[in-house]
């Protein structure tokens, strides 16, 4: 999976630069990073759902541990 933090380019045009664009996501971290713990996942026009899916899995030390999907902080 490749992802970006940028708000600014577009996921879908940054993922046609690379082979496999259905691996690339975007990903938003909420300022202040330790206090809110929250991410915003961006998926791309060729996102797959097997990459989007993988946004559970991730183990951030700052985050609180939800689970997944009702009380998570994700969004989508």
């Amino acid at each position: 999976m490749i992802a970006s933090n940028t708000s600014s380019l577009s996921i879908t045009q940054l993922a046609a630069s690379v082979s496999q664009p259905e691996r690339f996501i975007g990903l938003h971290f909420f300022n202040p990073v330790p206090v809110m713990g929250l991410i915003e996942v961006i998926r791309g026009l060729q996102t797959s759902d097997a990459t989007h899916a993988l946004r559970w899995r991730w183990r951030l030390p700052w985050a609180r541990p939800r689970s997944p999907p009702a009380t998570a902080r994700v969004l989508w």
